[in-house]
């Protein structure tokens, strides 16, 4: 009987690579790596959160992050799409926008939000899209950052 050998592409096994409690180095060591221009954290105090994001209209898409984790300062999403299609970044902003928006709670200050990184593994990313670069929102013109605590690296 052939083994079947999975590849760390495949959801499954992402997940249960770098989400088990026993391998939370990884995790903590992929993060390193992947975001060393843009974490200020050390990443001593990461917790790994529901992937589940909270429906709040029945008419709003149901919403999975693929591993969605927190440290002090920051909300960490890492989004592994097996395939690109037009839409895609679309739908990877729809999920760091809506934990964005959930972030402030009644009676807090804007100022105090935690910077938001989604990591986004695409396979297939198209040649126009380089595979290492960090986006953010800033102005066409002036090169103005819009917000500085949203990063898309």
């Amino acid at each position: 009987m052939k083994k079947k050998f999975y590849k760390g592409t495949n959801d499954q096994m992402f997940k249960a690579i770098f989400t088990a409690k026993k391998n939370e180095y990884l995790l903590k060591e992929f993060i390193r790596r992947s975001l060393k221009n843009v974490l200020n954290s050390n990443l001593d105090d990461l917790k790994i959160l529901s992937t589940e994001v909270v429906k709040t209209n029945i008419n709003i898409k149901g919403k999975t992050a693929f591993v969605l984790a927190e440290t002090k300062n920051e909300i960490l999403n890492i989004e592994l799409n097996n395939t690109y299609y037009p839409s895609l970044h679309k739908r990877n902003a729809a999920y760091i926008f809506s934990k964005y928006s959930e972030e402030t709670k009644v009676s807090e200050t804007y100022d105090k939000m935690k910077t938001f990184i989604q990591i986004n593994l695409t396979k297939g990313l198209k040649k126009e899209y380089p595979s290492l670069e960090i986006y953010t929102l800033k102005g066409e013109k002036s090169d103005n950052k819009y917000i500085d605590n949203l990063i898309i690296p």
